[in-house]
Protein backbone atom coordinates (compact mmCIF):
# COMPACT_ATOMS: atom_id res chain seq x y z
CA UNK A 1 0.00 0.00 0.00
CA UNK A 2 2.64 2.41 0.66
CA UNK A 3 4.79 1.79 -2.43
CA UNK A 4 5.81 4.55 -4.57
CA UNK A 5 5.24 3.84 -8.12
CA UNK A 6 5.74 5.81 -11.35
CA UNK A 7 4.67 4.65 -14.73
CA UNK A 8 6.72 5.47 -17.86
CA UNK A 9 4.80 5.21 -21.53
CA UNK A 10 6.52 6.36 -24.69
CA UNK A 11 5.07 6.25 -28.65
CA UNK A 12 7.18 6.83 -32.03
CA UNK A 13 4.81 9.55 -33.44
CA UNK A 14 2.62 12.22 -32.84
CA UNK A 15 -0.47 10.28 -34.40
CA UNK A 16 -0.27 7.61 -31.88
CA UNK A 17 -1.29 7.36 -28.63
CA UNK A 18 -0.44 6.30 -25.20
CA UNK A 19 -3.80 5.76 -23.32
CA UNK A 20 -3.69 1.92 -24.39
CA UNK A 21 -0.31 1.54 -22.45
CA UNK A 22 -1.34 4.11 -19.42
CA UNK A 23 -4.63 2.16 -19.09
CA UNK A 24 -3.05 -1.32 -18.83
CA UNK A 25 -0.15 0.02 -15.96
CA UNK A 26 -2.89 1.49 -14.08
CA UNK A 27 -5.04 -1.40 -14.08
CA UNK A 28 -1.90 -3.49 -12.80
CA UNK A 29 -1.20 -1.13 -10.37
CA UNK A 30 -5.11 -1.11 -8.82
CA UNK A 31 -4.88 -4.69 -9.12
CA UNK A 32 -2.01 -4.43 -6.86
CA UNK A 33 -3.79 -1.83 -4.52
CA UNK A 34 -0.97 0.80 -5.66
CA UNK A 35 -1.22 4.55 -5.71
CA UNK A 36 -0.47 6.39 -8.80
CA UNK A 37 -1.00 10.09 -9.09
CA UNK A 38 -0.65 12.05 -12.34
CA UNK A 39 2.16 13.55 -11.41
CA UNK A 40 3.94 9.87 -11.58
CA UNK A 41 3.00 9.38 -15.02
CA UNK A 42 5.50 10.70 -17.37
CA UNK A 43 4.68 10.09 -21.05
CA UNK A 44 7.54 10.60 -24.47
CA UNK A 45 6.25 11.18 -27.76
CA UNK A 46 9.60 10.62 -29.49
CA UNK A 47 11.02 8.07 -31.43
CA UNK A 48 13.11 5.41 -29.64
CA UNK A 49 15.30 4.52 -32.65
CA UNK A 50 18.15 6.80 -32.27
CA UNK A 51 20.43 6.28 -29.19
CA UNK A 52 20.78 9.24 -27.26
CA UNK A 53 18.06 11.17 -28.14
CA UNK A 54 16.74 13.19 -25.53
CA UNK A 55 13.21 11.91 -23.98
CA UNK A 56 12.30 14.81 -22.05
CA UNK A 57 9.58 13.18 -20.22
CA UNK A 58 12.17 10.11 -19.37
CA UNK A 59 14.84 12.92 -18.07
CA UNK A 60 12.02 14.17 -15.45
CA UNK A 61 11.46 10.56 -14.20
CA UNK A 62 15.26 10.45 -13.79
CA UNK A 63 15.21 13.18 -11.70
CA UNK A 64 12.49 11.68 -9.83
CA UNK A 65 14.76 8.72 -9.11
CA UNK A 66 17.44 10.58 -8.23
CA UNK A 67 15.60 11.67 -5.00
CA UNK A 68 15.70 7.89 -3.66
CA UNK A 69 11.72 7.60 -2.88
CA UNK A 70 10.81 5.81 -5.83
CA UNK A 71 10.05 1.82 -5.81
CA UNK A 72 8.87 0.40 -8.84
CA UNK A 73 8.40 1.56 -12.12
CA UNK A 74 5.87 0.19 -14.81
CA UNK A 75 6.78 -0.03 -18.32
CA UNK A 76 4.48 -1.95 -21.19
CA UNK A 77 7.34 -3.85 -22.59
CA UNK A 78 10.99 -3.71 -22.91
CA UNK A 79 11.15 -1.40 -26.27
CA UNK A 80 9.45 1.30 -24.11
CA UNK A 81 12.32 1.95 -22.69
CA UNK A 82 15.26 0.90 -25.26
CA UNK A 83 15.26 -0.07 -28.79
CA UNK A 84 18.40 -2.43 -28.55
CA UNK A 85 20.40 -5.04 -26.07
CA UNK A 86 22.76 -2.65 -24.71
CA UNK A 87 21.29 0.07 -23.91
CA UNK A 88 18.45 -1.77 -22.13
CA UNK A 89 20.65 -3.24 -19.99
CA UNK A 90 22.49 -0.34 -19.60
CA UNK A 91 19.24 1.78 -18.03
CA UNK A 92 18.09 -1.92 -16.34
CA UNK A 93 21.41 -1.58 -14.57
CA UNK A 94 20.75 1.86 -13.43
CA UNK A 95 17.65 1.79 -11.69
CA UNK A 96 18.30 -1.93 -10.34
CA UNK A 97 21.83 -0.07 -8.65
CA UNK A 98 19.26 2.58 -7.12
CA UNK A 99 17.02 -0.22 -5.46
CA UNK A 100 14.30 -0.16 -7.84
CA UNK A 101 12.04 -2.11 -9.01
CA UNK A 102 10.58 -2.93 -12.50
CA UNK A 103 8.24 -4.42 -14.28
CA UNK A 104 7.05 -4.78 -18.07
CA UNK A 105 3.58 -5.80 -19.01
CA UNK A 106 3.75 -7.41 -22.11
CA UNK A 107 6.85 -9.76 -21.27
CA UNK A 108 4.91 -10.15 -17.77
CA UNK A 109 8.57 -10.07 -16.29
CA UNK A 110 9.89 -8.53 -12.25
CA UNK A 111 13.31 -7.35 -12.45
CA UNK A 112 14.21 -6.93 -8.53
CA UNK A 113 17.26 -6.10 -7.02
CA UNK A 114 17.31 -9.66 -5.21
CA UNK A 115 16.81 -11.37 -8.53
CA UNK A 116 20.52 -11.74 -8.87
CA UNK A 117 20.72 -15.71 -9.14
CA UNK A 118 22.64 -16.92 -12.88
CA UNK A 119 19.32 -18.25 -14.34
CA UNK A 120 17.40 -15.13 -13.87
CA UNK A 121 20.50 -13.08 -15.40
CA UNK A 122 20.39 -15.61 -18.07
CA UNK A 123 16.61 -15.40 -18.86
CA UNK A 124 17.01 -11.23 -18.69
CA UNK A 125 19.66 -11.16 -21.52
CA UNK A 126 18.13 -14.01 -23.21
CA UNK A 127 14.77 -11.82 -23.83
CA UNK A 128 16.39 -8.12 -24.17
CA UNK A 129 18.07 -9.98 -27.15
CA UNK A 130 14.74 -11.26 -28.67
CA UNK A 131 13.31 -7.65 -27.94
CA UNK A 132 15.72 -6.36 -29.92
CA UNK A 133 15.38 -8.66 -33.00
CA UNK A 134 11.90 -8.56 -33.01
CA UNK A 135 11.87 -4.69 -33.57
CA UNK A 136 14.62 -4.91 -36.18
CA UNK A 137 12.14 -7.89 -37.62
CA UNK A 138 9.44 -5.87 -37.22
CA UNK A 139 11.11 -2.86 -39.44
CA UNK A 140 12.13 -5.37 -41.88
CA UNK A 141 8.54 -6.20 -42.55
CA UNK A 142 7.48 -2.40 -42.44
CA UNK A 143 9.93 -1.87 -44.95
CA UNK A 144 8.85 -5.07 -47.31
CA UNK A 145 4.97 -3.60 -46.51
CA UNK A 146 5.99 -0.07 -47.89
CA UNK A 147 8.09 -1.58 -51.00
CA UNK A 148 4.61 -3.59 -52.01
CA UNK A 149 2.67 -0.03 -51.42
CA UNK A 150 4.62 1.59 -53.72
CA UNK A 151 4.44 -1.14 -56.61
CA UNK A 152 0.94 -1.04 -56.57
CA UNK A 153 0.68 2.76 -56.52
CA UNK A 154 0.25 3.66 -52.63
CA UNK A 155 2.30 5.53 -50.67
CA UNK A 156 6.05 6.49 -51.28
CA UNK A 157 5.27 9.45 -49.95
CA UNK A 158 4.38 11.22 -53.33
CA UNK A 159 1.05 11.35 -52.22
CA UNK A 160 1.99 14.46 -49.95
CA UNK A 161 3.92 16.44 -52.69
CA UNK A 162 2.02 19.78 -54.11
CA UNK A 163 -0.16 19.10 -56.51
CA UNK A 164 -1.17 15.31 -55.80
CA UNK A 165 -3.50 13.28 -53.01
CA UNK A 166 -4.96 10.14 -52.87
CA UNK A 167 -8.52 8.86 -53.70
CA UNK A 168 -10.60 6.70 -51.55
CA UNK A 169 -8.58 3.37 -52.60
CA UNK A 170 -5.03 5.39 -51.39
CA UNK A 171 -3.68 5.69 -54.80
CA UNK A 172 -1.54 8.41 -55.21
CA UNK A 173 -3.68 10.99 -57.99
CA UNK A 174 -3.74 14.49 -59.35
CA UNK A 175 -4.83 16.95 -57.44
CA UNK A 176 -7.05 19.15 -59.78
CA UNK A 177 -6.71 22.75 -57.54
CA UNK A 178 -2.98 22.05 -56.85
CA UNK A 179 -1.95 20.84 -60.14
CA UNK A 180 -3.29 24.62 -62.02
CA UNK A 181 -0.61 25.79 -59.52
CA UNK A 182 2.28 23.92 -60.41
CA UNK A 183 1.87 24.46 -64.04
CA UNK A 184 1.19 28.25 -63.37
CA UNK A 185 4.62 28.36 -62.01
CA UNK A 186 6.69 26.12 -64.09
CA UNK A 187 5.04 28.81 -67.29
CA UNK A 188 5.83 31.92 -64.70
CA UNK A 189 9.46 30.75 -64.43
CA UNK A 190 10.01 30.11 -68.20
CA UNK A 191 7.99 33.19 -69.29
CA UNK A 192 11.04 35.13 -67.33
CA UNK A 193 9.90 35.27 -63.44
CA UNK A 194 12.48 34.71 -60.98
CA UNK A 195 11.71 33.00 -58.09
CA UNK A 196 11.02 35.68 -55.62
CA UNK A 197 8.61 37.40 -57.76
CA UNK A 198 6.65 33.83 -57.72
CA UNK A 199 6.38 33.24 -54.36
CA UNK A 200 6.10 37.46 -54.00
CA UNK A 201 3.17 37.04 -56.39
CA UNK A 202 1.51 33.48 -54.98
CA UNK A 203 1.63 35.14 -51.44
CA UNK A 204 0.21 38.67 -52.34
CA UNK A 205 -2.93 36.37 -54.00
CA UNK A 206 -3.21 34.64 -50.88
CA UNK A 207 -2.44 31.36 -52.52
CA UNK A 208 -2.28 28.35 -49.57
CA UNK A 209 1.31 27.28 -49.27
CA UNK A 210 2.26 23.54 -49.94
CA UNK A 211 2.76 22.75 -46.48
CA UNK A 212 -1.02 24.09 -45.48
CA UNK A 213 -3.11 20.81 -46.96
CA UNK A 214 -0.85 18.35 -44.90
CA UNK A 215 -1.20 20.74 -41.59
CA UNK A 216 -4.70 20.42 -42.06
CA UNK A 217 -4.94 16.61 -42.85
CA UNK A 218 -2.51 15.97 -39.56
CA UNK A 219 -5.05 18.36 -37.38
CA UNK A 220 -8.03 16.05 -38.97
CA UNK A 221 -6.37 12.80 -38.35
CA UNK A 222 -5.40 13.77 -34.55
CA UNK A 223 -8.85 15.23 -33.86
CA UNK A 224 -10.55 11.96 -35.42
CA UNK A 225 -8.10 9.71 -32.67
CA UNK A 226 -8.60 12.12 -30.29
CA UNK A 227 -5.80 13.47 -29.43
CA UNK A 228 -4.52 17.22 -28.08
CA UNK A 229 -3.43 19.41 -30.71
CA UNK A 230 0.11 19.46 -31.46
CA UNK A 231 2.19 22.56 -31.23
CA UNK A 232 4.40 23.94 -33.77
CA UNK A 233 7.89 25.92 -33.23
CA UNK A 234 5.96 28.32 -36.58
CA UNK A 235 3.23 30.19 -37.33
CA UNK A 236 0.61 27.73 -38.64
CA UNK A 237 -1.89 30.60 -39.56
CA UNK A 238 0.80 31.81 -41.66
CA UNK A 239 2.54 30.57 -43.51
CA UNK A 240 3.99 31.57 -46.78
CA UNK A 241 5.67 30.54 -50.28
CA UNK A 242 9.22 30.57 -49.73
CA UNK A 243 11.69 30.39 -53.00
CA UNK A 244 13.43 27.12 -51.73
CA UNK A 245 9.83 26.27 -52.19
CA UNK A 246 9.77 27.27 -55.71
CA UNK A 247 12.67 25.90 -56.62
CA UNK A 248 12.30 22.34 -55.02
CA UNK A 249 9.26 22.22 -56.89
CA UNK A 250 10.41 22.64 -60.06
CA UNK A 251 13.26 19.93 -59.54
CA UNK A 252 10.48 17.14 -58.87
CA UNK A 253 10.63 15.03 -61.99
CA UNK A 254 6.94 13.80 -60.65
CA UNK A 255 5.56 16.50 -62.45
CA UNK A 256 6.22 14.89 -65.62
CA UNK A 257 4.85 11.68 -64.29
CA UNK A 258 8.52 10.20 -63.44
CA UNK A 259 8.30 8.34 -60.03
CA UNK A 260 11.67 7.65 -58.58
CA UNK A 261 11.79 6.15 -54.67
CA UNK A 262 14.55 4.04 -52.82
CA UNK A 263 14.31 2.06 -49.90
CA UNK A 264 17.54 1.46 -47.86
CA UNK A 265 18.12 -1.07 -45.58
CA UNK A 266 16.53 0.00 -41.79
CA UNK A 267 19.41 0.50 -38.99
CA UNK A 268 17.45 0.66 -35.74
CA UNK A 269 21.06 0.39 -34.01
CA UNK A 270 21.96 3.31 -35.79
CA UNK A 271 22.64 7.03 -33.61
CA UNK A 272 23.23 8.97 -36.35
CA UNK A 273 19.96 10.74 -38.21
CA UNK A 274 19.17 9.89 -41.85
CA UNK A 275 20.60 12.68 -43.76
CA UNK A 276 24.05 12.20 -41.96
CA UNK A 277 24.54 8.66 -42.48
CA UNK A 278 26.92 7.26 -45.19
CA UNK A 279 27.08 4.56 -47.54
CA UNK A 280 23.35 3.49 -46.90
CA UNK A 281 22.84 0.13 -48.25
CA UNK A 282 19.73 0.05 -50.73
CA UNK A 283 17.49 -2.52 -50.70
CA UNK A 284 15.24 -1.61 -53.33
CA UNK A 285 14.90 0.98 -56.27
CA UNK A 286 11.61 1.92 -57.41
CA UNK A 287 11.47 3.58 -60.79
CA UNK A 288 8.26 4.28 -63.49
CA UNK A 289 6.75 6.50 -65.40
CA UNK A 290 3.12 6.93 -64.94
CA UNK A 291 1.54 8.93 -67.76
CA UNK A 292 -1.47 10.02 -65.68
CA UNK A 293 0.76 11.70 -62.97
CA UNK A 294 1.63 14.00 -65.11
CA UNK A 295 1.23 17.50 -64.36
CA UNK A 296 3.76 19.40 -66.92
CA UNK A 297 4.99 18.19 -70.45
CA UNK A 298 8.81 17.31 -71.23
CA UNK A 299 9.48 20.50 -73.07
CA UNK A 300 8.51 22.92 -70.32
CA UNK A 301 10.22 21.05 -67.73
CA UNK A 302 13.47 21.09 -69.00
CA UNK A 303 12.95 24.69 -70.16
CA UNK A 304 12.86 25.44 -66.57
CA UNK A 305 15.48 23.54 -65.79
CA UNK A 306 17.71 24.70 -68.08
CA UNK A 307 16.62 28.32 -66.49
CA UNK A 308 17.81 26.65 -63.16
CA UNK A 309 20.93 25.45 -63.60
CA UNK A 310 21.60 28.78 -65.88
CA UNK A 311 20.48 30.76 -62.46
CA UNK A 312 22.67 28.81 -59.95
CA UNK A 313 25.60 29.29 -62.16
CA UNK A 314 24.81 33.03 -62.09
CA UNK A 315 24.70 32.72 -58.23
CA UNK A 316 27.53 30.69 -57.79
CA UNK A 317 30.25 33.63 -57.16
CA UNK A 318 33.05 30.59 -56.84
CA UNK A 319 32.22 29.96 -60.50
CA UNK A 320 32.18 33.66 -62.07
CA UNK A 321 34.60 34.93 -59.44
CA UNK A 322 38.04 33.10 -58.41
CA UNK A 323 38.04 33.80 -54.49
CA UNK A 324 40.78 32.88 -52.53
CA UNK A 325 40.13 33.50 -49.24
CA UNK A 326 35.66 32.88 -49.24
CA UNK A 327 35.80 29.25 -48.11
CA UNK A 328 38.55 30.03 -45.59
CA UNK A 329 36.56 32.54 -43.24
CA UNK A 330 34.29 32.53 -40.48
CA UNK A 331 32.85 35.66 -38.96
CA UNK A 332 34.02 36.31 -35.50
CA UNK A 333 30.62 37.98 -34.12
CA UNK A 334 28.37 35.63 -35.17
CA UNK A 335 29.78 32.38 -36.38
CA UNK A 336 28.34 33.35 -40.40
CA UNK A 337 30.45 31.96 -43.48
CA UNK A 338 32.23 34.57 -45.57
CA UNK A 339 30.17 35.91 -48.88
CA UNK A 340 31.97 37.83 -51.81
CA UNK A 341 30.41 40.52 -53.60
CA UNK A 342 30.17 44.06 -54.19
CA UNK A 343 29.87 46.43 -51.11
CA UNK A 344 27.55 49.71 -51.59
CA UNK A 345 30.01 52.19 -50.17
CA UNK A 346 32.21 51.02 -53.41
CA UNK A 347 30.06 49.62 -56.03
CA UNK A 348 30.41 52.86 -58.50
CA UNK A 349 34.33 52.42 -58.40
CA UNK A 350 34.40 48.57 -59.31
CA UNK A 351 37.47 48.62 -61.20
CA UNK A 352 39.75 50.08 -58.05
CA UNK A 353 38.48 47.45 -55.71
CA UNK A 354 34.54 47.65 -55.17
CA UNK A 355 34.65 43.53 -54.61
CA UNK A 356 34.43 42.75 -50.87
CA UNK A 357 34.68 39.93 -48.42
CA UNK A 358 31.92 40.32 -46.02
CA UNK A 359 30.14 38.57 -43.19
CA UNK A 360 27.22 36.51 -44.80
CA UNK A 361 24.90 37.65 -41.87
CA UNK A 362 25.01 41.35 -43.01
CA UNK A 363 23.41 40.52 -45.78
CA UNK A 364 20.15 41.95 -46.13
CA UNK A 365 17.67 40.81 -48.87
CA UNK A 366 13.95 40.68 -48.86
CA UNK A 367 14.41 36.29 -48.59
CA UNK A 368 16.74 37.13 -45.84
CA UNK A 369 17.39 39.43 -43.38
CA UNK A 370 20.13 40.86 -42.08
CA UNK A 371 21.85 38.83 -38.80
CA UNK A 372 24.91 40.41 -38.24
CA UNK A 373 25.04 44.26 -37.10
CA UNK A 374 29.29 43.52 -36.31
CA UNK A 375 30.40 41.26 -38.75
CA UNK A 376 33.60 42.46 -40.65
CA UNK A 377 33.77 43.30 -44.42
CA UNK A 378 36.95 43.86 -46.01
CA UNK A 379 37.81 44.91 -49.60
CA UNK A 380 39.28 41.86 -51.21
CA UNK A 381 41.98 42.51 -53.56
CA UNK A 382 43.49 44.12 -50.26
CA UNK A 383 43.28 41.26 -48.08
CA UNK A 384 44.27 38.63 -51.05
CA UNK A 385 47.22 40.60 -52.16
CA UNK A 386 48.15 40.86 -48.30
CA UNK A 387 47.92 36.98 -47.98
CA UNK A 388 49.45 36.51 -51.45
CA UNK A 389 52.22 39.09 -50.24
CA UNK A 390 53.19 37.26 -47.21
CA UNK A 391 53.08 34.08 -48.47
CA UNK A 392 55.88 35.07 -51.08
CA UNK A 393 57.58 36.42 -48.34
CA UNK A 394 57.65 33.02 -46.04
CA UNK A 395 58.75 30.82 -49.26
CA UNK A 396 61.25 33.68 -50.64
CA UNK A 397 62.37 33.51 -46.60
CA UNK A 398 62.60 29.33 -46.66
CA UNK A 399 64.28 29.31 -49.84
CA UNK A 400 67.13 31.49 -48.33
CA UNK A 401 67.28 29.75 -45.57
CA UNK A 402 67.70 26.66 -47.40
CA UNK A 403 70.04 28.35 -49.72
CA UNK A 404 72.52 29.53 -46.79
CA UNK A 405 72.66 25.76 -45.51
CA UNK A 406 73.58 24.46 -48.38
CA UNK A 407 76.45 26.98 -48.64
CA UNK A 408 77.13 25.64 -45.08
CA UNK A 409 77.56 22.09 -45.91
CA UNK A 410 79.43 22.79 -48.85
CA UNK A 411 81.96 25.42 -47.40
CA UNK A 412 82.09 22.47 -44.32
CA UNK A 413 83.15 19.92 -46.87
CA UNK A 414 85.72 22.15 -48.80
CA UNK A 415 87.22 22.79 -44.90
CA UNK A 416 87.27 19.31 -43.97
CA UNK A 417 88.75 18.16 -47.94
CA UNK A 418 91.47 20.82 -46.95
CA UNK A 419 92.56 19.75 -43.39
CA UNK A 420 92.85 16.20 -44.71
CA UNK A 421 95.03 17.27 -48.10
Amino acid sequence: MDKKVLIYCRVSTQQQTTDRQKEELLKFAEDNHWNVEEEDIFIDVISGFKKGEFRPEYAKMLERVEYGDIDIILFSEFSRLARNATELLEQIKLFIDKGINLYFDKQKLWIRDSNKDVGSLILLHVLAVMSSYEIELFVERSLSGKITKVQAGHGGGDEHAYGYMHNENKQIVINPIESKIVTRIFEMYVGGYSSIQISEILNAEKVPAPYVRKLNEYKKNREAKGLEVKEYKFDTDNLKWRISTINRLMHNELYKGNRRITFYKPDPTNPLPLSERQDREIVYEYSEHVESLRIVSDELFQQAQDKLSKAHYNKNNAVRHENLLKHLMVCGECGANFSVGKSNETSKNYISGGRTYKCYGRVNRKDKPRTCTNGAELRQWKLDGLVLQLSIQMFAEINIQQTNILKIENLGKEIEELVQS
